[in-house]
């Protein structure tokens, strides 16, 4: 429940009959996946793999050293000819992709081409398949930004050029002549082991002390997501059969008070709860700091920083949890599995990304 340490989610539910069924038409099924070396397409090849699917892996980077993986291709998807080759001869059946370039701060369309033209690429590719069924895109949540939400989830309202380009990727798709379905999946707040950029930023922040969180007149109330659990509804959506063509998903636990995500964070990592700062003088901070990087000095915070971590976001996950087929993973253990990978040295060690 929101605001009570909760995510909306039961995690005692069990799946026994979803799962019995997407277990069975997962066990050697052809999946085609994009940017599968990523952090979200690792734990869904992992997944894959592991209830008897077989598995191709077309990325840029190649899949982690020294970690037993899916047969992995080096390419890129805004290669259209490497794309459909590889495409015909694997010959797949459901075709996941996550490839993109993923950032809030680049700015120009430019930076997405991997969004725009490599989701041209995967789809047109796909239909070079024998047959092809269902086409699963990964989006995100930024194709309508924070704050309220609209009860149309085609009226996209979206936040940052990366919003915008995802927005631009399912428009195209829904007017795409094709033999297959495309359902599209739009992850919230994705952690855990492996995150691209937590390490260095957000849990380094925290482990130091750095982290100052607004205390405003009400719970900040955002939805998050763990990774695995964000894998297993990502092939729920797949291999469903209460998924048609045109669903939109989005990806998350639920919602949460923003403080008791990051208290998880902290008191997994250094025992205590993060600091809190008054939302009027973090405000100031960050007016200060957008005027500082102006002027070409670095700050940790900005405007538009403060007002991600004091906006509410919250999205539908409704519809996502009547399909998800697999248990979940509690929220203490996913905390406990994210401290313990950050604790062994995430921060300095490479790790691929899509």
């Amino acid at each position: 429940m929101c605001g009570r340490g909760r995510y909306e989610r039961d995690n005692s539910v069990t799946r026994p009959d979803r799962d019995q069924k997407v277990g069975t038409a997962l066990r050697g099924t052809r999946v085609f996946v994009t940017g599968g070396s990523g952090f979200i397409g690792r734990a869904v090849c992992r997944l894959l793999l592991g209830n008897g699917a077989e598995v191709l892996n077309f990325d840029l980077r190649p899949w982690a050293a020294g970690d037993p993986g899916p047969r992995t291709l080096i390419g890129d998807i805004e290669d259209y000819g490497a794309l459909e080759d590889t495409c015909r001869d694997f010959d797949p059946t459901v075709f996941i992709h996550l490839a993109a370039f993923a950032s809030i701060d680049a700015t120009t369309r430019s930076d997405f081409s991997s969004i725009w033209n490599g989701t041209r690429s995967a789809a047109a590719a796909f239909a070079a398949a024998t047959s092809p069924r269902r086409f699963v895109n990964i989006s995100t949540q930024l194709v309508i930004g924070p704050g309220p939400q609209p009860t149309n989830l085609l009226a996209y309202e979206p936040y940052t050029a990366y919003g915008e380009a995802k927005t631009e990727a399912e428009e195209y798709l829904r007017g795409f002549p094709r033999p297959y379905e495309v359902v599209h999946v739009r992850p919230v707040t994705i952690w855990g082991p492996h995150h691209p950029t937590f390490a260095g930023s957000i849990m380094r922040y925290i482990d130091k002390g750095w982290y100052l969180h607004p205390v405003a007149g009400k719970p900040i109330i955002r939805s998050y997501g763990y990774v695995d659990n964000c894998a297993g509804q990502i092939v729920s959506v797949g291999f469903s059969d209460e998924v048609v063509d045109g669903d939109v998903y989005y990806a998350g636990d639920g919602a949460i008070d923003s403080a008791e995500f990051l208290d998880g964070i902290s008191l997994a990592l250094r025992g205590k709860p993060v600091h809190r700062l008054p939302l009027g003088l973090l405000r100031g901070m960050g007016a200060f700091g957008t005027f500082a990087r102006r002027m070409g000095v670095p700050f940790p915070l900005d405007r538009e920083r403060v007002m991600r971590m004091s906006t509410d976001y919250i999205v539908p996950l409704d519809a996502m949890q009547r399909v998800m087929a697999f248990n979940p993973v509690p929220f203490e253990v996913g905390m406990k599995r994210t401290a313990q990978w950050y604790k062994s040295g995430a921060g300095v060690r490479w790790e691929p990304q899509s």
